[in-house]
C-alpha cells in the first residue's frame, strides 16, 4: 500500500513540474530607492526591501521520502534557500519537513537608517492539496524558527518569522524550519503544490521633515522689480524683464545665476520691447517669451525665443491670440500653452486656451474654458495634467489633459493671496505662496497640496509680504525673486529646501 501510494503521489506531483527552490519574484524592489525614500509620516517608514518565493513540490523519491533539491537564487540583497522532504508515515498521513535558510546582505546591515529588520512570510494564493478532478482540501502549513519558537500556522496573512533589532554591523544567516501536515486520505487523486512568499522588511528610524527658507541675497545685482518672469535654463536661474517700481520704467534686461546669490547680466536690453506681465517658459532647448503689457494700454501678442538669453529671435510678430498680459503659460505634451489674461484696460479678462508645437503656428484649444475669465493666475504641470490656479481673486484650481475639457479640483482653496501668487511643483506637491488678497493686502502664506483639492499650510515665509514675485524650482529648492512689497518693489532672492532628520 505504501509503495503504491508513493508511486501515485510521485507521478502526481512530478506532473506539476515545480521545484522546491527559492526564486526571486518580479516584485523585487529597488533597495537604494527605498532606503532614500524619506517621509513625513513615521508610520510609512516601514519598507519592503525585497521579496523571494519558495515554491514547494516534489521532484524526487527515495524510500519513504519525497525530496526536493534546491540550488537557490539571489538578488544580492536577500537570499532564501529551501530544502523540503515529504515523509510518508502512513497511507493517511504525509508530513513535510524542511528548512529555509535566510541570508541578508551586508549592505542592508550597514544602513544606519534602519532600526529593525524582519522577515515575514505568507502562503501564496492557491497553495495546498489540489485535487486533479476537484479541490476539496488544503494542507495547513505551519512555520517555526529554529530557536524553538512555537509553530505558527501559515496562511495568506503575513506572519513574522524572524526579527533583528538594530544597530547592525555584520551580515547574518538564519534558518527557518518548515512543517507541513494534513489529512492525505485522498492523496491517491490529489497532489500538493505551494509557494511561500518571503518579505525582507526594514523599519526605518522615524523621519521628520521641515521646509526651511534662506535669504540668498537681500539686494541682488539686478534692479528691484515686479511682474517679471523666471525660468530655469542651462543649469541656471534666469529673471527676465518686469517693472522696476510702481509706475516706473519697464525693463527688458535678462539676468542669470548659477547659485542664486551671484547674478550676471546676459543683456541690459533685449531686442523685444520692455514689458511686464509677460510669461517665459523653456521649450525646445530655448527660453520663450510670450506677450506682456507695455506702457499706456498696449498689450503684446509677439513670441520670442533665445538659446543663450542674450540674443533673441522673433518667432512671430502677431500671434492669432489676442494681445495680452498677466496671463498663464506652460509647456505640456511637447507644446507651448497660453491661457487667460488681460487683453485691454481697464481690465477685460479672457478664458481662452491656445497651444503651439513650434511657437509660430498656434491652434485654439477652446475659446472659452469652463473656468471664469481671469488674470494673474498661475499654471503648473502636476500628475500628468495641466493646472490653472487662482487669479482675479478666485480661490479655485482646475486641471486638464487636453486643454479643452477642464475639471474643477476646488473652488474654495484656503490661500490668503489669490491674485499674483507664485505656484510651482516641488516635492511631489503643488505649492502656492504670496500674492495679494481681495482687499489689496499682500501676503506671505505658504500652502501645498498633493491632489489640488485639499491644501495644507506651513508656517508663513520669513520674506516680506509681496505680490507679483516670480518663482521657480532650481537646485531642488523653491526660489522666489523680487515682487512688490507693502510699498516698494524688491530685489531680494529667497530659497526653500526640504530637510529631513
Amino acid at each position: 500500500m505504501k509503495i503504491r501510494l508513493l508511486l501515485l503521489i510521485s507521478i502526481c506531483i512530478i506532473g506539476f513540474m515545480f521545484a522546491g527552490c527559492s526564486k526571486l519574484t518580479d516584485q523585487v524592489l529597488d533597495h537604494n530607492a527605498l532606503i532614500n525614500n524619506k517621509t513625513d509620516d513615521a508610520s510609512e517608514a516601514r519598507s519592503v526591501l525585497a521579496l523571494s518565493t519558495v515554491s514547494i513540490s516534489v521532484d524526487k523519491s527515495t524510500g519513504n521520502k519525497l525530496r526536493t533539491n534546491c540550488t537557490g537564487s539571489s538578488n544580492g540583497l536577500f537570499d532564501a534557500y529551501s530544502t523540503i522532504s515529504f515523509d510518508i508515515q502512513s497511507p493517511e498521513s504525509i508530513v513535510a519537513n524542511g528548512t529555509i535558510k535566510l541570508t541578508v546582505a551586508k549592505s542592508v546591515f550597514n544602513d544606519s537608517s534602519i532600526s529593525n529588520l524582519s522577515v515575514e512570510a505568507y502562503l501564496a494564493e492557491g497553495s495546498g492539496l489540489i485535487g486533479q478532478k476537484e479541490s476539496q482540501s488544503i494542507i495547513p502549513l505551519e512555520v517555526s524558527v529554529t530557536n524553538g519558537t512555537q509553530f505558527k500556522r501559515l496562511d495568506q496573512q503575513p506572519i513574522t518569522l524572524k526579527e533583528w533589532p538594530g544597530p547592525f554591523s555584520n551580515p547574518t544567516t538564519e534558518s527557518v524550519t518548515l512543517k507541513l501536515a494534513g489529512d492525505f486520505s485522498y492523496a491517491l487523486k490529489q497532489c500538493y503544490k505551494g509557494a511561500i512568499i518571503l518579505k525582507l522588511i526594514a523599519q526605518k528610524k522615524p523621519v521628520t521633515c521641515e521646509y526651511i527658507w534662506n535669504e540668498e541675497t537681500e539686494n541682488a545685482a539686478f534692479s528691484t522689480r515686479r511682474d517679471h518672469a523666471s525660468v530655469v535654463f542651462d543649469n541656471k536661474l534666469w529673471i527676465i524683464g518686469g517693472e522696476s517700481k510702481i509706475g516706473g520704467p519697464l525693463l527688458n534686461d535678462v539676468w542669470y545665476s548659477s547659485d542664486g546669490k551671484n547674478w550676471i547680466q546676459a543683456t541690459p536690453s533685449a531686442n523685444w520691447s520692455p514689458r511686464r506681465g509677460h510669461k517665459c517658459v523653456v521649450f525646445d532647448n530655448k527660453i520663450w517669451l510670450l506677450g506682456g503689457f507695455e506702457v499706456g494700454t498696449k498689450f503684446d501678442n509677439d513670441v520670442w525665443y533665445s538659446s543663450d538669453g542674450k540674443n533673441w529671435t522673433q518667432a512671430v510678430a502677431s500671434a492669432p491670440w489676442q494681445a495680452r498680459g498677466f496671463h498663464a503659460a506652460t509647456v505640456f505634451n511637447n507644446a507651448l500653452w497660453i491661457m487667460g489674461g488681460t487683453v485691454n484696460l481697464p481690465g477685460l479678462t479672457v478664458n481662452d486656451v491656445w497651444h503651439s508645437l513650434d511657437g509660430r503656428n498656434w491652434t485654439q484649444a477652446t475659446p472659452s474654458a469652463n473656468w471664469q475669465p481671469r488674470n494673474y493666475s498661475q499654471s503648473v504641470i502636476f500628475n500628468n495634467k495641466m493646472w490653472i490656479l487662482g487669479g482675479t481673486f478666485f480661490r479655485d484650481a482646475w486641471y486638464s489633459t487636453n486643454g479643452i475639457i477642464w475639471n474643477k479640483a476646488t473652488d474654495t482653496a484656503p490661500w490668503q493671496g489669490i491674485s499674483a501668487i507664485t505656484s510651482v511643483t516641488f516635492d511631489n506637491k503643488i505649492w502656492v505662496m504670496g500674492g495679494v488678497n481681495q482687499q489689496g493686502i499682500p501676503q506671505n502664506d505658504v500652502w501645498y497640496s498633493t491632489d489640488g483639492a485639499n491644501w495644507n499650510q506651513i508656517a508663513n515665509a520669513p520674506w516680506q509680504v509681496r505680490w507679483g514675485q516670480a518663482g521657480s524650482v532650481f537646485m531642488d529648492k523653491i526660489w522666489i525673486t523680487g515682487g512688490l512689497g507693502t510699498t516698494t518693489t524688491l530685489a531680494d532672492v529667497w530659497s526653500m529646501r526640504k530637510v529631513c532628520k
